[in-house]
């Protein structure tokens, strides 16, 4: 898994596993606290400026380096319209797509929030579930069950 993982997030766009893993981490040990939950809003509860925060904490200066310089180098092979339709949009877009169904959605405020984890399951079917974000809405339950891999949260989520 942590081969995999450090291979995946790097090939994304050239994140830090042991960083982002260890940020997940203190997310789950006191999620929806202010000083402590890196992925809280922190008083920012509209989505773009929640998604700005967010990816903010998560993105540094020698990552965005990494990234022009494979762009630079994906501009000596391919045409500028090629790199921005197929790698650069996608990219910008599945940051959104990933932040509204696996922060946004499930954790934002409201009385169905789980009061210990402070998460919520968005109510789904299968296949939605899993085109949306690859079941990140079956959410309380990965607060719950935080070794059950997201392939196998449909199994264990709560009706």
């Amino acid at each position: 898994n942590n081969f995999f993982g450090r291979l995946f997030v790097l090939s994304y766009a050239m994140f830090d596993y042991a960083f982002l893993k260890t940020e997940h981490l203190k997310h789950h040990q006191a999620p929806g606290q202010v000083d402590h939950d890196p992925d809280f809003h922190r008083g920012r509860k509209n989505f773009f400026a929640w998604y700005f925060s967010f990816m903010s904490h998560y993105i540094n200066v020698i990552q965005l380096i990494k990234m022009s310089l494979i762009f630079w180098g994906l501009c000596y092979f391919f045409p500028l319209r090629t790199i921005l339709s197929f790698w650069a949009i996608p990219s910008l877009l599945s940051t959104l797509q990933l932040f509204y169904f696996g922060t946004y959605l499930p954790h934002r405020e409201g009385s169905d929030l789980h009061a210990i984890h402070r998460a919520r399951t968005v109510k789904r079917s299968y296949l939605m579930s899993f085109i949306t974000c690859y079941h990140f809405g079956i959410h309380l339950e990965h607060h719950l069950y935080p070794h059950v891999p997201w392939w196998k949260l449909p199994s264990v989520r709560m009706k």
